[in-house]
């Protein structure tokens, strides 16, 4: 225990805590221990320090796996992790919305989801236990998207080809720009694209798809300010024709 306790700069007394059963590890103390004795984890469950909603089965080391790409292309771009880390995710389709629950499941495990239609939109909603492992796994910020300038994960800029390519069909699913090959997204400034969009043309640059322009659009206001729509685009007839072939590959999923 004091061992442990030095070699992994946690409290002797927490330790004793979780080794007689009085408190569940913490997931991210329980990976890093399991790591240092090359043990996999298999658990049953896992869920917040309250007693709030909890993934049976769940998935941990699902970083590999193009699931999780294609859930942060959708996540990012027509979701997001509330205040209090509850997870969203809003579309006009019931094929997306599908696809979504399926991606979330494959990726995380057994979770309970809560659908909500208004008019034509669907949102699904989840609880804070995925808001937290998002946070804490993938460092990811709660609250709003654009006022945090949120931006991708390493992961993802660092993925292969074929992953990358998935992403940005993923985002362009949600935020493109219909006939065209453009993506939209919002920034908290008006003078200064957002993260999301760069990260994006970084990831495009290094597919060797080099006609990526950002350009300004309207401008609009809400209680944060004001905030401008920015249009990412691919210029090059040869480049759109390459983007259009993946975006047939990977759009298979939700005809």
């Amino acid at each position: 225990i004091v061992n442990i306790s030095k070699m992994f700069n946690l409290s002797i007394r927490q330790l004793y805590t979780w080794k007689e059963s009085r408190n569940n590890y913490p997931l991210t103390t329980l990976i890093n221990l399991s790591k240092s004795v090359n043990l996999t984890i298999k658990l049953d469950y896992i869920k917040t320090r309250k007693n709030s909603d909890i993934i049976k089965k769940p998935k941990i080391l699902f970083k590999e796996i193009p699931e999780i790409i294609e859930f942060f292309g959708h996540l990012l771009h027509d979701g997001g992790i509330d205040n209090r880390y509850g997870v969203h995710y809003t579309t006009n389709s019931q094929k997306f919305a599908e696809r979504f629950k399926v991606i979330v499941e494959h990726c995380f495990g057994e979770i309970k989801c809560d659908t909500r239609v208004k008019k034509n939109k669907i949102t699904l909603y989840y609880p804070v236990v995925l808001g937290y492992l998002l946070t804490e796994t993938f460092g990811l910020p709660k609250g709003s998207k654009v006022e945090n300038d949120i931006g991708l994960p390493e992961f993802i800029k660092n993925s292969s080809k074929e992953k990358k390519w998935l992403y940005i069909i993923s985002s362009y699913l949600c935020d493109g720009i219909k006939n065209k090959v453009a993506i939209v997204s919002a920034s908290k400034s008006i003078s200064d694209p957002p993260r999301l969009l760069k990260d994006l043309k970084f990831v495009l640059n290094s597919l060797n798809i080099n006609s990526v322009v950002i350009k300004e659009s309207h401008i609009y206001k809400t209680k944060k300010g004001f905030h401008r729509a920015w249009i990412l685009r691919i210029l090059d007839n040869q480049e759109k024709v390459i983007f259009r072939n993946y975006l047939k590959k990977y759009g298979n999923f939700y005809s």
